[in-house]
């Protein structure tokens, strides 16, 4: 899809005993028929984008929240019917032009050429259903899209939504896990993906540092802090950018995360991340090159509601 203050003072808050505290950190969440899961997801972005001299800045708000009703259970697998109960966007383009999306207001009005693509993807996305299968350790194998979805979607948006797009992310957001017991201090890594749409694509490196426990909300909780060590950005083909990616360096200027694990829910119900990358990209258009500088700040938080 990701706040942390870790120091001394964090160890003589949670006790000498908490030092040598082991926990088991596995995504192992126990449902029942009928239940509804339900998952708020923000998001901001800024981004500056220092081209041919020229400063053009982008923004986007999200605002989306998921419901998930639990149809079928047993130890071997689960089936889960999926839908978008809120989809909120702003977006700022350059120029000051902007874009408003509130899947409360089903009558949007669909903007001119080229924008008018994104709100006819929120539009369908808003109203989108699906069904989700796991196996017995709740990985996703399956996802399947109802009333032929995914043939309505806009060409520039197909990849991030697609089946196959899906399931990476919701095995990404599992695997932030170490999947086993750990102590207070242990560190792990995880090589992740994250499709921007039109054949572009970050590629980073996590790492994450089980802190202990804490309460959290008014329960005890496994706190997980996660940094981004690194992060590339690439353009395959088939994507409708009119450009292509020649050289990309970019490093993350700063980042810092937390997942808050229920060990009563055996699952992430929470979690933040703020990153900030900086760096240089060389495009190729036309053959020519056309270099550029970039400075990006995202910040996403996702959490489980009642």
């Amino acid at each position: 899809m990701r706040r942390i203050f870790y120091s001394l003072l964090v160890v003589s808050s949670i006790g000498v005993s908490q030092l040598f505290a082991d926990a088991e950190l596995v995504h192992a969440p126990e449902y029942r028929k009928g239940q509804v899961v339900k998952t708020e997801i923000e998001t901001n972005i800024e981004q500056t984008l220092i081209i041919a001299g020229m400063n053009v800045e982008t923004g986007a708000e999200n605002f989306l929240t998921t419901e998930e009703t639990v149809k079928e259970v047993d130890s071997d697998k689960a089936v889960l019917g999926g839908r978008f109960s809120a989809v909120l966007m702003e977006l700022k383009l350059p120029g000051g032009q902007s874009i408003s999306f509130d899947s409360g207001n089903p009558n949007v009005e669909i903007p001119p050429a080229p924008f008018g693509d994104v709100v006819k993807f929120l539009k369908l996305m808003a109203s989108s259903t699906w069904t989700t299968e796991l196996d017995g350790n709740r990985q996703v194998t399956g996802l399947k899209y109802h009333d032929d979805f995914l043939s309505k979607v806009p060409e520039g948006f197909k990849d991030q939504v697609s089946q196959e797009q899906r399931i990476i992310d919701s095995k990404t957001t599992i695997n932030r896990l170490p999947g086993k017991t750990v102590k207070v201090g242990e560190k792990w890594e995880r090589n992740e993906e994250a499709n921007l749409g039109n054949g572009q694509t970050f590629y980073s490196v996590r790492e994450y540092t089980y802190v202990g426990t804490e309460e959290h909300n008014g329960k005890k909780m496994e706190k997980i802090k996660a940094v981004t060590k690194s992060i590339q950005y690439d353009i395959t083909g088939g994507g409708a950018l009119p450009v292509e990616l020649k050289d990309s360096d970019l490093k993350v200027e700063s980042s810092k995360g937390v997942l808050w694990y229920d060990p009563e829910l055996k699952q992430v119900v929470e979690s933040s991340d703020v990153t900030h990358v900086v760096g240089e990209l060389t495009f190729l258009t036309s053959g020519m090159e056309l270099p550029a500088k970039l400075d990006l700040t995202m910040k996403i938080k996702s959490k489980n509601i009642k």
